[in-house]
């Protein structure tokens, strides 16, 4: 039996190179933490945002959250997973980061239906790198005490992480949907396409 499967949007980042925090952009009519919160919701038992305590001031109340502990401060994306998995040990995430604009349901979907429990992790990967996503991937309740153990390693890497565990990595036919949005220049891109699209 498979544990149940939480949400989590990671919202934490310093956003440095877009210059404003990426998790307010707005691609589809709503800010980006909101509208991956609604994606995941019916794939997912609960949806929290993953937050630092700054943005945990500004998040509506209609979401869970779950914001950063102090003592991972620093270590990017694997603040979040730590700091979730203290609060909910027995639970795996699905965790979606705020870069991927071109994300749809479809993509969670195909996540989801290849999770069998039985590995610590399930992600998508490149066919021609082999390089792991980990900012859209599974993490299964088995991965705590690893990613935890890289933690006191001061290992802070999820792709490293992704690479030595038992983890499921699936290939989709197109990758377009794994571009991400760092500055800018493709942020404003994406918004041209994403308008196209629904044109």
């Amino acid at each position: 039996m498979m544990t149940a499967l939480y949400g989590l949007i990671l919202c934490g980042g310093q956003s440095s190179r877009m210059g404003e925090d990426k998790s307010l952009l707005n691609y589809h009519g709503k800010q980006q933490r909101y509208h991956l919160a609604d994606m995941l919701q019916p794939f997912c038992e609960k949806v929290f945002i993953s937050c630092n305590k700054q943005q945990a001031e500004h998040v509506s109340p209609r979401y869970n959250l779950v914001v950063d502990n102090e003592k991972y401060s620093g270590i990017g994306p694997m603040a979040a997973l730590l700091s979730a998995f203290e609060k909910f040990p027995d639970h795996a995430f699905l965790a979606a980061g705020c870069d991927y604009p071109f994300l749809e349901k479809k993509h969670v979907q195909y996540l989801t239906d290849e999770r069998t429990g039985l590995d610590d992790a399930v992600c998508y990967g490149h066919h021609e790198t082999m390089m792991n996503e980990p900012l859209i991937t599974i993490y299964e309740s088995s991965s705590f005490r690893k990613i935890l153990k890289n933690f006191n390693e001061k290992k802070y890497s999820l792709r490293l992480f992704l690479h030595e565990a038992n983890t499921c990595m699936i290939f989709p036919d197109n990758f377009d949907f794994l571009k991400n949005v760092n500055d800018i220049k493709t942020y404003q891109k994406a918004k041209e396409l994403l308008t196209a699209k629904l044109n």
